[in-house]
């Protein structure tokens, strides 16, 4: 599966639909684009990036109001597919609230103790690391770790 942002509207940044396509021959054709994320006049949005876990595939996107033009600020949301991304449905995922323009910036890594860490980046602050509290093994749950604090168990 291969996901990317279509930029629909002159003048606005990092803001559009979220689309998708998939391939089950190594690349050789793949399938008729599809919506994973569709802009509306009530969001617009910004990156996506999916993650398989077992037989579902996770989509962690960012979505954004119509109106702004450059693409903050960015609220977070998970959408989830059981299907092979032929529909996608919102997933409940709690993040700290007090993160400015949280995106997700890598694929989550699933630690050896069951948790996952997920790479972030947000407004003025250098890229860290969200870590699941181990309630949800989906990842869903997430604390904030950094390098330095001492309850960081995962890789740099």
């Amino acid at each position: 599966m291969v996901t990317w942002r279509e930029g629909i509207r002159t003048g606005k940044v990092d803001q559009g639909h979220i689309r998708h396509a998939c391939t089950t021959d190594g690349g050789a054709t793949w399938s008729t684009p599809r919506s994973l994320a569709q802009a509306t006049s009530e969001a617009m949005w910004h990156y996506v990036i999916p993650y398989q876990a077992g037989g579902s595939i996770y989509a962690f996107p960012g979505r954004t109001p119509p109106e702004s033009s450059s693409g903050l600020p960015v609220t977070l949301v998970a959408k989830r597919s059981t299907d092979e991304g032929h529909t996608w449905h919102g997933h409940a995922i709690a993040v700290p609230q007090n993160i400015a323009n949280l995106v997700v910036a890598g694929r989550p890594l699933r630690l050896a103790d069951g948790t996952y860490a997920i790479p972030f980046r947000s407004s003025g602050q250098r890229s860290r690391v969200l870590r699941s509290s181990g309630e949800s093994r989906t990842g869903c749950r997430a604390q904030l770790r950094t390098r330095s604090s001492p309850a960081w168990s995962g890789a740099a």
